[in-house]
């Protein structure tokens, strides 16, 4: 009974991280696993990092499974477009994805994925979308085991594993959108060099994707090109979505009046001017820092119709 109980807290307590690391950054980082969560004073760690298949000694069932970057393309950015395909056709035309066992036996110590398919047990899957980013997919339920093919079967669901193909099939295209926003967020972040497109702010960790428009999806081949967004830091993505900063089709950079106006009520003793206002107002008028590779700038006709939309706000 102990051990179920341990088992609930810390595989509640890996997902609730992972759901606020996936929308704060975008994914998880080799850092963000050996973190972990803690636990009773214990520090969990959410994946094996050499072993795919991870039961921490805390808990008695199978908490993780993971694909990696495989090694030889790790170090070779002209070839992560391709892996990112390679990976995304994983999610091609089916219901289930597969999984490989770790070892050729099938009774491995290591190999706990029949006892999760058994016990119906929830289980998060990460998937490499960059050399050591992680994209998060749970609840994800071991459906099959095949001791012969020494492969088993992962779906997707929600509270429970999905009973019939319809269902599953719906978990798999909610995944693949997932992965194509994520291959999409990697093609921007590495055209921009990982470079807030307006302050100049560098670092994974700091610099997300501003969507120029929503073009990726169940139906699309392909995730969008780089040209379909732009490199912001937090504060300045932030402020594209709420339209309180726009980019004309030239690639000017406009802040709403309705910012300067704020500012002109900032000015008391109580209330000074704000720093990160001033540095907003500051970018007004100049031009965003585009990547070098022409291919990889904005979209004109995307700028502009994301351009309309600001004006309109204002």
């Amino acid at each position: 009974m102990l051990e179920l109980v341990a088992d609930h807290g810390i595989r509640a307590a890996a997902f609730a991280l992972a759901r606020c690391l996936q929308d704060e950054n975008g994914g998880l980082s080799r850092q963000d696993l050996y973190n972990g969560v803690q636990w009773r004073g214990r520090r969990i760690r959410l994946d094996g990092h050499v072993e795919g298949i991870w039961k921490p000694k805390e808990m008695d069932g199978l908490l993780s499974i993971k694909t990696a970057w495989p090694r030889e393309w790790a170090g070779r950015p002209d070839t992560y477009p391709d892996q990112r395909q390679a990976l995304r056709e994983h999610f091609e035309s089916r219901d289930v994805l597969e999984y490989s066992f770790m070892q050729d036996d099938p009774n491995h110590r290591h190999n706990l994925l029949r006892d999760a398919w058994q016990r119906r047990i929830p289980v998060i899957y990460l998937i490499a979308s960059y050399p050591g980013f992680y994209q998060v997919f749970f609840p994800a339920f071991i459906v099959g085991w095949d001791p012969a093919a020494l492969k088993a079967r992962v779906a997707f669901g929600f509270e429970s594993p999905p009973e019939t193909e319809n269902e599953r099939r719906i978990g798999i295209a909610i995944a693949r959108r997932q992965y194509d926003h994520a291959a999409f967020r990697e093609n921007v972040l590495n055209a921009y060099r990982e470079t807030c497109a307006v302050s100049g702010v560098m670092g994974r960790s700091h610099v997300g994707v501003a969507e120029l428009a929503p073009s990726y999806g169940p139906a699309a081949d392909t995730a969008p090109a780089a040209s379909a967004g732009v490199a912001l830091s937090k504060l300045h993505r932030a402020t594209f979505a709420s339209d309180l900063l726009g980019i004309d089709a030239d690639g000017r950079i406009h802040v709403a009046q309705r910012a300067a106006q704020h500012r002109g009520k900032t000015t008391s003793r109580r209330q000074p001017k704000t720093p990160v206002l001033n540095a907003l107002l500051a970018s007004d008028g100049a031009r965003i820092q585009l990547p070098e590779r022409p291919d990889h700038r904005p979209d004109r006709d995307l700028l502009d119709l994301r351009y309309q939309q600001f004006l309109r706000a204002n």
